[in-house]
């Protein structure tokens, strides 16, 4: 009998000798006696029977395997590895397999069997979960194909598994790694970073897929620096990208310094406003730099240089516009407006001198109540109006024949005030908050909104004292539920509810159901379901209202009973249709309907 280096000699001889068959396209590297770990070599698949560079179409990783047999078994039949060749084939994309059945005369019959990532992954997990050490693999006879056909088919496999990477993107993956082959920080001649290539893989269940290969131009980090100025401390929020050319910084998200390398230039800007906070940081900061002439921090120093003349004129308008802004700070919390809230957002580029200039005439206007210049002669009576600085909106109300004429409408002073409705017949005047007339948009985008004074200017008054007040007070809360879904502020539906609260249906019985449904419409807001209770009170509200198809329509969103809601919404005329297209019940209708 054959021993097993023998028997693994005349399988390699077999696999050689078919490659060399005429026309074969091609080309067999395997040594004989000399085999890698789990691998014998490599078959090169041409296009041609000429051994060109422009013929090569592949290589496929091959292992050859030899048995001894009495006769040849002529099928499919079972062929048993171990776990480490596997997970090594796994590695490695992969590995053709070919066994030799080789008689006691020595000849050689092929079988084989491809052996690609995923089968490979499923053979592994496999062993791991029944703690195998081996697994068969079902090898078939080469005679069914040809070993051209078995290598191209394998290559063409392959190069799909690779093509199909190109769909991925990083936010398939549970990580990313980056690697590099010649990058290596401990050493001066390899650790510039941006001198190398970087190999950036998709992880995956321990899977890596290779998704790009980049150069890093320049790196950003968000810290906390410590900046020293005179003795003087600053820890500021500060982006720092280190490139090839310059280095930047982006201090509390609006000061910008490039620092030129080769010029040992420094330019500077400020990109954005971004927040009230943000720029009573960055000023006094930038003034003492200014001052100083200099700066330090842990890492690094820098002087201005000749660039001080250029500075110092900046500075002088600078120092106007702080001391404004620290009274604009006195406002913001007069007016509960958070110091944090931005004023621009991050991505914006352009624009902090406009913000600036409105921010110092608020002040203008607020403070010392100079009005020239904001367009009030236009205005007709008392009314709210909205003064935007940047992205934010403070809302005011305007009374023209008094020396304030601007006030915060959020304040004590004009929750105390009301306006008088009349029912149509204009008989009779009943009080009601001035907070009615205000519009969805300034409920949802006021900034210094405050629901506990809107609480207040409804607690002075009956908001359900008779039908004409109760469709006013309905209307508002209707608005206030439209805000919400614009905004996403909470606040807005608990001042539905506590509004609703104050609904006595002894003394309006006709405005029950119109009540139940949108404190109903409030909750599944809040809570994105109702409870039991709420359901069966939706129930007896259908039943006494059974030939109203509005409230049938409006019960029929809130239980989510999709069908009927479309149902009931179809006999409606035109008309109704265009009036609850503008209603927020609709929002949770549309939501049912995509659901």
């Amino acid at each position: 009998m054959y021993q097993n280096w023998q028997l693994e000699r005349l399988a390699v001889n077999e696999v050689k000798k078919e490659a060399l068959k005429p026309f074969s396209n091609l080309l067999a590297d395997i040594p004989e006696g000399d085999k890698a770990i789990s691998f014998d070599g490599e078959i090169q698949v041409l296009q041609s029977n000429t051994a060109t560079v422009e013929s090569l179409i592949g290589k496929v990783p091959v292992q050859v395997k030899g048995t001894g047999v009495n006769k040849f078994t002529n099928r499919p039949w079972s062929y048993s590895l171990e776990l480490k060749h596997y997970e090594n084939y796994y590695s490695n994309s992969g590995v053709l397999l070919l066994v030799g059945e080789v008689l006691e005369s020595g000849e050689t019959q092929l079988y084989y069997k491809q052996l690609l990532p995923n089968e490979l992954r499923k053979i592994i997990k496999l062993c791991k979960e029944k703690k195998q050490k081996s697994r068969i693999v079902i090898v078939r006879p080469l005679s069914e194909s040809t070993l051209y056909k078995i290598c191209k088919d394998f290559h063409d496999e392959r190069i799909k598994i690779l093509e199909s990477i190109k769909a991925f993107t990083p936010s398939d993956f549970d990580a990313l790694e980056v690697s590099s082959l010649t990058y290596n920080p401990l050493k001066e001649e390899t650790g510039n970073i941006f001198e190398h290539e970087f190999n950036i893989y998709g992880v995956k269940d321990k899977l890596k897929i290779p998704l790009d290969t980049i150069r890093i131009s320049a790196l950003s980090a968000q810290i906390e620096e410590t900046y020293n100025i005179n003795n003087n401390k600053y820890i500021l929020n500060t982006k720092v990208t280190e490139g090839v050319i310059k280095n930047e910084l982006i201090i509390e998200n609006s000061l910008y310094f490039g620092i030129h390398l080769k010029k040992n230039k420094l330019d500077f800007k400020f990109k954005r406003f971004h927040s009230l906070a943000a720029q009573l940081k960055v000023i006094p900061f930038f003034i003492d730099f200014v001052t100083a002439k200099g700066i330090s921090t842990i890492d690094w120093e820098m002087e201005l240089g000749e660039d001080w003349v250029k500075f110092q004129g900046f500075i002088e308008g600078l120092k106007e516009n702080y001391i404004n802004l620290q009274k604009l700070k006195g406002i913001f919390e007069q007016m509960k407006i958070s110091l944090d809230r931005p004023l621009q957002p991050e991505q914006t580029e352009s624009g902090y001198e406009e913000v600036m200039k409105k921010a110092c005439k608020f002040v203008d206007v607020f403070y010392y109540h100079n009005y020239d210049g904001i367009g009030l002669e236009k205005l007709n009576g008392v009314g709210f109006v909205n003064y935007g600085i940047g992205e934010l909106d403070i809302l005011l109300l305007y009374v023209p024949k008094v020396d304030n004429k601007l006030l915060n409408a959020f304040s004590e002073e004009v929750a105390m005030k009301d306006i008088a409705i009349a029912s149509d017949e204009g008989a009779t005047r009943y009080p009601h908050s001035i907070y009615i007339l205000l519009t969805k948009s300034a409920l949802a985008h006021s900034a210094n909104l405050n629901i506990d004074i809107i609480k207040e200017s409804f607690d002075k008054i009956k908001p359900f004292e008779n039908e004409v007040v109760s469709q006013f007070t309905n209307q508002f809360c209707l608005k206030c539920l439209s805000a919400f879904d614009l905004c996403g502020n909470y606040e807005l539906l608990s001042l539905v509810e506590y509004i609703y609260e104050k609904y006595d249906s002894s003394k309006i019985p006709n405005y029950q159901q119109i009540v139940t449904i949108n404190v109903m419409q409030a909750r599944i807001r809040k809570l994105g379901k109702l409870t039991q209770e709420d359901y069966a009170t939706l129930l007896q509200l259908r039943a006494v209202h059974i030939t109203n198809y509005e409230v049938q329509f409006c019960i029929s969103v809130l239980l989510q009973s999709k069908i009927e809601a479309e149902i009931y919404f179809s006999k409606f005329e035109p008309y109704i249709k265009k009036y609850y297209e503008g209603l927020p019940i609709i929002k949770i209708y549309n939501d049912l309907l995509e659901n």
